[in-house]
Protein backbone atom coordinates (compact mmCIF):
# COMPACT_ATOMS: atom_id res chain seq x y z
CA UNK A 1 0.00 0.00 0.00
CA UNK A 2 2.71 2.09 0.85
CA UNK A 3 4.36 1.59 -2.32
CA UNK A 4 1.13 2.83 -4.12
CA UNK A 5 0.89 5.78 -2.18
CA UNK A 6 3.97 6.89 -2.59
CA UNK A 7 3.81 6.84 -6.19
CA UNK A 8 0.49 8.15 -6.49
CA UNK A 9 -1.71 5.50 -7.71
CA UNK A 10 -4.03 5.19 -4.90
CA UNK A 11 -6.27 8.42 -4.15
CA UNK A 12 -7.57 9.17 -0.66
CA UNK A 13 -9.01 12.42 -0.34
CA UNK A 14 -12.40 11.10 -0.40
CA UNK A 15 -11.88 9.23 2.72
CA UNK A 16 -14.33 9.53 5.63
CA UNK A 17 -13.25 6.89 7.84
CA UNK A 18 -10.48 4.65 8.72
CA UNK A 19 -10.81 1.17 11.02
CA UNK A 20 -7.69 0.13 12.65
CA UNK A 21 -9.05 -3.01 13.67
CA UNK A 22 -6.86 -5.65 16.00
CA UNK A 23 -4.57 -2.66 15.99
CA UNK A 24 -2.36 -4.24 19.48
CA UNK A 25 -1.63 -7.39 17.06
CA UNK A 26 -0.71 -5.01 14.29
CA UNK A 27 1.83 -3.16 16.59
CA UNK A 28 3.03 -6.47 17.96
CA UNK A 29 3.83 -7.49 14.13
CA UNK A 30 5.71 -4.09 13.83
CA UNK A 31 3.36 -2.06 11.54
CA UNK A 32 3.82 0.94 13.68
CA UNK A 33 6.17 2.78 11.30
CA UNK A 34 3.58 1.74 8.41
CA UNK A 35 0.20 2.47 10.51
CA UNK A 36 1.85 5.74 10.59
CA UNK A 37 3.18 6.28 6.86
CA UNK A 38 -0.65 5.75 5.14
CA UNK A 39 -2.05 8.01 7.75
CA UNK A 40 0.08 10.21 7.02
CA UNK A 41 -1.41 9.99 3.49
CA UNK A 42 -5.08 10.68 5.08
CA UNK A 43 -6.98 13.61 5.04
CA UNK A 44 -7.24 14.90 8.80
CA UNK A 45 -11.23 15.58 8.31
CA UNK A 46 -11.93 11.88 8.61
CA UNK A 47 -13.62 9.47 11.68
CA UNK A 48 -11.17 6.64 13.11
CA UNK A 49 -12.17 3.66 14.76
CA UNK A 50 -9.30 1.87 16.92
CA UNK A 51 -10.29 -1.88 18.31
CA UNK A 52 -7.72 -3.66 20.12
CA UNK A 53 -8.34 -6.22 22.55
CA UNK A 54 -5.51 -5.02 25.05
CA UNK A 55 -3.97 -1.04 25.12
CA UNK A 56 -0.73 -1.29 26.61
CA UNK A 57 1.19 1.93 26.31
CA UNK A 58 2.48 2.30 22.88
CA UNK A 59 -1.19 1.39 21.82
CA UNK A 60 -1.98 4.54 23.31
CA UNK A 61 0.73 7.27 22.22
CA UNK A 62 -0.68 5.96 18.58
CA UNK A 63 -4.46 6.14 19.68
CA UNK A 64 -3.69 9.73 21.04
CA UNK A 65 -1.56 10.93 18.04
CA UNK A 66 -4.12 9.73 15.44
CA UNK A 67 -7.56 9.98 17.51
CA UNK A 68 -9.67 13.02 17.98
CA UNK A 69 -11.73 13.75 20.72
CA UNK A 70 -11.67 9.41 21.49
CA UNK A 71 -13.98 7.56 23.82
CA UNK A 72 -12.53 4.26 25.25
CA UNK A 73 -14.93 1.57 25.65
CA UNK A 74 -13.55 -0.99 28.03
CA UNK A 75 -15.09 -4.49 28.39
CA UNK A 76 -15.31 -6.05 31.44
CA UNK A 77 -13.86 -9.99 31.88
CA UNK A 78 -16.78 -11.98 31.84
CA UNK A 79 -16.94 -15.03 33.64
CA UNK A 80 -20.19 -17.12 34.24
CA UNK A 81 -22.36 -17.02 37.58
CA UNK A 82 -21.19 -18.79 40.26
CA UNK A 83 -23.90 -21.27 40.53
CA UNK A 84 -23.32 -22.15 36.49
CA UNK A 85 -20.05 -25.29 36.62
CA UNK A 86 -18.56 -25.67 33.70
CA UNK A 87 -16.70 -28.85 33.08
CA UNK A 88 -14.47 -29.65 30.06
CA UNK A 89 -14.23 -33.62 28.70
CA UNK A 90 -11.24 -35.12 26.56
CA UNK A 91 -13.06 -37.53 24.19
CA UNK A 92 -10.80 -40.01 22.38
CA UNK A 93 -11.48 -40.33 18.37
CA UNK A 94 -12.49 -44.47 19.30
CA UNK A 95 -14.91 -42.82 22.11
CA UNK A 96 -17.03 -41.07 19.94
CA UNK A 97 -20.53 -42.27 17.85
CA UNK A 98 -20.20 -42.12 13.96
CA UNK A 99 -21.93 -39.44 12.65
CA UNK A 100 -23.47 -41.54 10.11
CA UNK A 101 -25.36 -43.60 13.20
CA UNK A 102 -26.78 -40.36 14.65
CA UNK A 103 -30.40 -39.49 13.57
CA UNK A 104 -32.73 -36.63 14.27
CA UNK A 105 -35.97 -37.38 15.89
CA UNK A 106 -37.77 -36.54 12.88
CA UNK A 107 -35.97 -39.01 10.85
CA UNK A 108 -37.03 -41.69 13.65
CA UNK A 109 -40.67 -40.55 13.05
CA UNK A 110 -40.46 -41.16 9.22
CA UNK A 111 -39.03 -44.70 9.63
Amino acid sequence: MIAHLNMGYVKLQNLKYLILDEADRMLDMGFHDDIEKIISFLPKDRQTLLFSATMPEKMRKLALKILQDPIQVNIAISKPPERIKQEAFVVFDEQKVPWSSISSPAAKRKA
